[in-house]
């Protein structure tokens, strides 16, 4: 048998596991719609694959309504002006409610690009954090690791940079993704991330989301640049980037090396059914996340939530909401600090 027809194989094969775990998924959450895991396992399914068949369930149904809504390549550009956004959240949710599509699930995090590699290897942030919580090292591979960090004043601003993100064209299509914070410890409400891996592309990368934010007229952001994971610079402040370079002299201590060596031994390589986070068109997923976005903006008292809807409506789970409720006062101060920053330019 030749090599193309083993992949075919293989690809209808994978086709018909995402197909049959679908259906399962739908079944779960007609038995009991309020199965989160559930919930969360299918809309991340839906994100990129959608069963060729009618009549699945709610969720694929209403997916592939969306979907169809969103054939023309062009359709992601419109979407950079707040005024449209707004307009489609509203069909967006009206399409939700018409399948009868609800969950209280929280997404915070939404991806673009392709998966986070630095100098080639794929990187494992839960797995380098859970060894920094616990032993106080930073992973080799973290010290190439530098990001473009956005900070959005206001909700409008976040959901503008999530659209020009995604929008953005990038030598290496860099991993992208917008998310709120939930870390107590870690500044600042709103986050837009592009992954790099050198001060060289990061720079790059910096010029390239200031062009595109003045080229759409998005302002209330304040750009710049970190190194590694926000935790490692609030234990070592000298590994934290710095326009001067003084980042650079950060000693990395030998001692950590054996560790660092054993726990990349250790991890088990992912096994992904997609290739990268692209996407055509707007998937249920992203919709559930610009509704926790709106919940949490309500939460802090962020008024911009206002412009989508007069009151959020979507239900998130208890512990999210009062996860959110003990930080708001803090994030409150935070947007009234955003507020004095300087914008991109």
């Amino acid at each position: 048998m030749c090599s193309d027809d083993t992949q075919s194989q293989s690809d209808l094969s994978r086709t018909e596991i995402l197909d049959a775990k679908v259906w399962e998924l739908e079944e779960r959450l007609v038995r009991n719609p309020d199965d989160e895991i559930a919930a969360r396992g299918l809309v991340t399914i839906l994100d990129y694959h959608l069963p060729g068949k009618q009549g699945v369930g709610a969720f694929t149904d209403c997916q592939r309504m969306i979907a169809d809504q969103y054939r023309n390549s062009d359709w992601s550009s419109k979407l950079l002006n707040l005024e449209e956004v707004v307009r489609h959240y509203s069909r967006w949710q009206s399409d939700l409610d018409a399948m009868n599509v609800r969950t209280s699930i929280a997404i915070g995090q939404l991806f673009v690009g392709n998966f986070i590699a630095i100098n080639g290897a794929e990187v494992y942030c839960s797995q380098f954090l859970a060894l920094f919580k616990k032993e106080e090292i930073i992973p080799n591979i973290c010290h190439d690791c530098f990001k473009v960090q956005i900070l959005p004043h206001n909700l409008s601003a976040f959901i503008q940079t999530y659209f020009v993100i995604k929008g953005l064209k990038l030598p290496r299509d860099n991993a992208r993704k917008c998310m709120i914070e939930l870390r107590e410890d870690v500044k600042y409400p709103y986050k837009g991330y592009i992954y790099c891996e050198s001060e060289n592309e990061v720079e790059f990368c910096l010029m390239q989301i200031q062009s595109a934010f003045r080229k759409f007229g998005v302002s209330n952001v304040h750009c710049g640049i970190s190194h590694g994971c926000s935790e490692y610079a609030l234990r070592y402040p000298k590994f934290k980037y710095s326009q001067d370079g003084s980042h650079r002299s950060f000693e990395r201590p030998e001692s950590w090396s054996k560790t660092d060596s054993q726990l990349l031994s250790s991890i088990q390589k992912r096994k992904r059914n997609r290739v990268d986070h692209n996407k055509q068109g707007i998937s249920i997923r992203d919709i559930i996340g610009f509704q926790t976005w709106i919940k949490y903006a309500a939460i802090i008292g962020d008024e911009t939530c206002k412009l989508f809807v007069d009151t959020p409506t979507a239900t998130t789970s208890r512990f999210f909401a009062a996860r959110v409720g003990k930080q708001a006062e803090l994030r409150k101060t935070e947007l009234e600090e955003l507020q004095e920053m300087p914008s991109f330019d």
